[in-house]
């Protein structure tokens, strides 16, 4: 054997064994870390007379699993429970009928409301009428904060359960969770014998529902896994940023449809003189000073204050964080606890500087259902 042949020889074998220790590494640390999409329990029934089209399944208890627990947060069998009322929403039990001497906050939104992955006691919505209490700014009123987020609900889901629902509850406040996914086309449909089936978004953004599945020929080794995932990144990233910029851009379907229900809601509560603001949620990737949706923000507020309501950009919140470290888990992006603390806290300053609002119309009733099909009889 030549000198020559002798050194690559050499090269050859010490960068095999070098790869081999790497992988050694990687397969010792855990390297790299995959996950599972997270089981659920069916969590969404139709609603008879409803033009929004389905609600949580009521009285229920929801559980999701996922397949660990980062921050300790979940159950036993890193599982999280959420439990509806007989309305098929979150929270307590409520009477449709306003108790007297109560300032009533309604707020209208998807699964950011609902709070996909948090327990009961950490959505935002339960947060703030315990931090309003806290804090006494409606002294002689009974504060109750009602969360009507539906998972996979968009803006003009969220104005008919307002014209249908809403409004009957007699709210002093009404709040809109704005999610830049609200401009998107449904995402649940209704099948034939009944059942609900999810739109598959992951032609359009990427979706968080686990870790992106490698070729097989990458599968086999954990050093080709990780350098494929380290590949996926920017490519992932930049199909999100186009994905959402592209809803929003001038003449785009979905952001007029968004618009169109925003007007909506606007006329039901003024022609009720109920105050209504508009919460816009970041997407919760790279939060920092280069976060790529900003203007999109400034957009849905400008929309928003051109049809007389408020709006509150939550985006400030969330200072300091990057995004992920705000994730309910690795394979699901919905905010975890930190982030509803964060916008309870943010929505109590910007209420502590306002005068309690005026008080709705009482409508008595019974159940959420039971209203809907009484409607309809009579008219």
């Amino acid at each position: 054997m030549t000198a020559r042949g002798a050194r690559i020889l050499l090269v050859a074998g010490s960068a095999l064994v070098a790869l081999a220790l790497a992988e050694g590494a990687l397969r010792l640390a855990g390297l790299p870390r995959e996950h599972r999409p997270h089981a659920r329990d069916p969590q969404f029934v139709s609603v008879k007379g409803a033009d929004f089209g389905y609600t949580n399944v009521p009285n229920a208890a929801i559980r999701f699993s996922y397949d660990s627990d980062p921050r300790g947060y979940f159950g036993p069998s890193n599982e999280i429970v959420q439990h509806t009322n007989s309305q098929g929403f979150r929270g307590a039990p409520f009477s449709i009928q306003k108790p007297a001497g109560t300032l009533r906050l309604i707020f209208l939104g998807d699964s950011f409301t609902f709070g996909e992955g948090v327990k009961d006691q950490d959505t935002y919505v339960a947060r703030l009428e315990q931090e309003l209490a806290a804090r006494s700014l409606f002294p002689g009123k009974k504060v109750e904060a009602l969360n009507l987020g539906v998972g996979g609900f968009n803006t003009a889901q969220e104005a008919a359960l307002l014209r249908q629902f809403g409004i009957v509850l007699a709210p002093d406040r009404v709040f809109v969770a704005y999610c830049l996914n609200d401009a998107e086309d449904l995402l649940y449909s209704q099948a034939a014998d009944g059942t609900w089936s999810r739109r598959r978004r992951g032609g359009e953004v990427p979706e968080d529902v686990g870790t992106p599945e490698p070729p097989p020929a990458i599968r086999p080794l954990n050093l080709t896994r990780l350098a494929w995932l380290a590949w996926q990144g920017p490519a992932l990233t930049r199909q999100t940023v186009e994905h959402y910029r592209a809803l929003y851009r001038e003449g785009s379907p979905g952001w007029e449809r968004a618009r169109v229900a925003l007007q909506e809601i606007s006329r039901l509560c003024r022609e009720r003189r109920v105050p209504v603001t508009v919460l816009v949620f970041p997407v919760f990737f790279r939060l920092g000073e280069d976060y790529p949706f900003a203007e999109i923000h400034r957009q849905v507020c400008a929309a928003a204050e051109q049809l007389g309501m408020g709006c509150l950009d939550l985006l400030p919140a969330f200072a300091g964080f990057s995004g992920p470290e705000l994730w309910v888990h690795p394979s699901d992006q919905h905010p975890n606890e930190i982030a509803h603390a964060l916008v309870a806290r943010r929505l109590a300053e910007a209420l502590a500087q306002e005068p309690a609002p005026p008080s709705g119309t009482q409508i008595p009733t019974s159940r959420l259902e039971d209203y809907l099909v009484s409607r309809r009889a009579t008219h």
